[in-house]
């Protein structure tokens, strides 16, 4: 009999692509199972593995509502950490503040810049102070199939069909996979602690959108200022060998 697997918000970006490489998983719905319901939080006693891909992840909507995203970042989180057996947590480079031209891997020290990053390394520390065998893991830049919840389309997607035609040239970042993401999560699930999965190597968020058409225009960051802190050098690595792609490959993959 194989692992039993239930993957928390299976139906948003990063959780359609891990279905398909956990295909028996239980992949509830918001309304089947929700992180703030004790009763059904302590059902993840009965599986072996639990993926976390919930998060209040809307910067703006994060500002707005900060005790919420601390409820939904962190102390959910916590829950999520008591009950399960193997939790395997999705966090950020957010954590991060961005501040220095380097790339963070895990042994950084931390400084989130604005509410949704300092919920997320909330989580992280309410996580690790259990001391259990969970897993944290730290991405960037995610693109996938049907984009984030509620946006229809990624950003490889409006690039593609022209909806982005200026985009920052001052953000560096690691544009991921979530298809390569979700293979090498459940490569490494066997992993304990804080795990930077990423594909390589870190750009800007033109640099990684003229791979994809070469009619975008470089803009300042300034341009698009919604008065939300954002880490400006934001890549991340891993000091452990992940076996992810380079986003070369990753994007060649997606696009097909």
């Amino acid at each position: 009999m194989g692992e039993s697997v239930v993957i928390l918000g299976a139906h948003g970006q990063l959780g359609r692509q891990l279905q398909k490489v956990y295909p028996d998983a239980w992949t509830p719905t918001r309304d089947e199972f929700s992180i703030h319901e004790a009763e059904k939080v302590k059902t993840l006693a009965g599986f072996d593995l639990t993926i976390n891909c919930t998060a209040m992840h809307d910067l703006k909507e994060c500002d707005q509502n900060p005790i919420m995203a601390v409820m939904t970042n962190a102390i959910s989180v916590f829950s999520l950490g008591v009950a399960a057996q193997k939790l395997i947590h999705i966090s950020t480079n957010y954590v991060f503040d961005g501040n220095d031209n380097t790339i963070y891997d895990e042994s950084a020290s931390t400084n989130p810049i604005n509410v949704y990053g300092f919920t997320k390394r909330l989580g992280e520390n309410m996580l690790l102070v259990l001391g259990k065998q969970h897993l944290i893991v730290r991405t960037a830049g995610l693109y996938g199939e049907g984009g984030p919840s509620g946006k229809g389309m990624n950003f490889v997607d409006a690039v593609r069909d022209g909806k982005y035609t200026k985009v920052k040239n001052d953000e560096w970042i690691n544009p991921t996979s979530c298809l390569d993401l979700a293979r090498a999560i459940k490569r490494n699930q066997d992993k304990v602690g804080i795990l930077h999965l990423v594909n390589q190597p870190v750009m800007t968020w033109h640099e990684f959108a003229t791979m994809i058409r070469d009619d975008v225009e470089a803009v300042p960051s300034s341009l698009f200022d919604d008065g939300i802190k954002r880490p400006k050098y934001g890549g991340i690595r891993s000091r452990y060998d992940t076996g992810m792609m380079t986003v070369q490959e990753a994007l060649e993959e997606y696009l097909g």
